[in-house]
């Protein structure tokens, strides 16, 4: 089908140059045929009917060029979040490059991933404006049945970023794809950096955990405190899922299970937040809890993402800041970018692409 869709400009052009061929001869024989001039259609208005016509021939051609070079990009609300906006960043400056006009379609404040599901259904209907699509899934868990049915219908590369569309084991519809990170692997680095920890001079039997998370990135949680029971028999973990991978949710959750603990006499002893804004919100708790009288002697802090922010904080020490698990978001948009090429140029792509992702500090 796709091969039919620049059938109207190219007939629309065909029709044009047509007129202009007819319009050249006829101008030719009114140079040797001096009773032409006499014709009712005079000289200058085929010369200005054949000037429009290749104005509005090259007007037409370059519209359709500008369609063929602009890709379409779909991402949830990102007010606070670092790596998200660090990610849509590298991803325009690396369609600029490539040739494309990127359109970004975002909300600011839902984390309900509704107004992406009507963003998806307008483009649906536009679809034919965009060469391609990329899509940050804002709650896959309820919108995979959708990202489905878009993916069907789009007669374009669909190719899915950070966030899994589909459950695992799932096939992906022909033309779609993913690149990221292997989020239960992220889990599990966090893990056992945090059992390592726990590990060294832990004078409690049973150290106590928190886990900071939203539900669209299940998995690392998931592993996270599957690893970390593992290693540490006696942990107490707890999961907060209501993070939303906010700052602001996260220092009133940080905030509440402190002041909880010193009331019973104890301390949190490690926090796991699934990214690196959560972290820096549990440090801000942290801050305001001692500032109120309240300890956090041992407590380690662990992220996710290895935002500029976060690993300046934790390369300076001195706070309960310690580590995050790093994503490079250059990285994934550059491979995302690449696999659009390759299926624009109608080359195989595979379905999932995994990148690495490592702690900071390595040590």
């Amino acid at each position: 089908m796709r091969k039919w869709r620049g059938l109207p400009v190219q007939f629309a052009i065909s029709v044009l140059s047509g007129a202009l061929l007819a319009g050249a001869a006829k101008i030719g024989t009114a140079v040797t045929h001096a009773h032409w001039l006499a014709s009712a259609v005079p000289l200058w208005a085929l010369v200005l009917a054949c000037a429009t016509g290749v104005s509005f021939a090259v007007l037409l051609v370059r519209g359709e060029n500008s369609r063929q070079r602009r890709v379409l990009l779909v991402v949830p609300a990102f007010v606070q979040k670092h790596w998200l906006a660090g990610l849509l960043k590298n991803m325009v400056h690396i369609l600029e490059s490539q040739g494309f006009d990127t359109v970004v379609k975002f909300p600011f404040h839902d984390y309900s991933g509704q107004e992406q599901l009507f963003q998806l259904d307008s483009a649906r209907k536009r679809i034919r404006e965009y060469a391609g699509v990329f899509i940050i899934s804002a709650e896959p868990r309820i919108m995979s049945p959708e990202l489905k049915s878009f993916c069907a219908d789009a007669g374009r590369p669909v190719i899915f970023i950070d966030v899994k569309p589909f459950p695992p084991g799932a096939d992906y519809p022909p033309g779609s794809a993913f690149v990221g990170s292997d989020q239960a692997a992220i889990g599990s680095s966090a893990a056992c950096w945090a059992a390592g920890h726990l590990s060294r001079g832990q004078k409690r039997a049973r150290p106590s955990v928190l886990v900071i998370c939203g539900v669209s990135q299940a998995d690392r949680q998931k592993r996270f405190v599957s690893v970390l029971q593992d290693r540490i028999l006696g942990a107490k973990i707890e999961v907060d899922e209501q993070g939303g991978f906010s700052r602001e949710n996260a220092r009133d959750i940080v905030a509440r299970h402190i002041r909880a603990a010193s009331g019973r006499g104890q301390e949190l002893d490690l926090i796991f937040c699934a990214n690196d804004e959560m972290a820096l919100g549990a440090l801000d708790a942290v801050y305001g809890e001692e500032a109120s009288g309240r300890k956090c002697t041992n407590l380690a802090v662990v992220g996710v993402d290895g935002t500029s922010e976060a690993m300046a904080i934790i390369k300076s020490g001195g706070t309960p800041f310690r580590a995050t698990v790093v994503q490079d978001s250059r990285i994934m948009a550059e491979t995302a970018v690449g696999m659009l090429v390759e299926a624009l140029n109608k080359e195989p792509i595979a379905a999932e692409v995994i990148l690495p992702s490592y702690v900071y500090p390595s040590a």
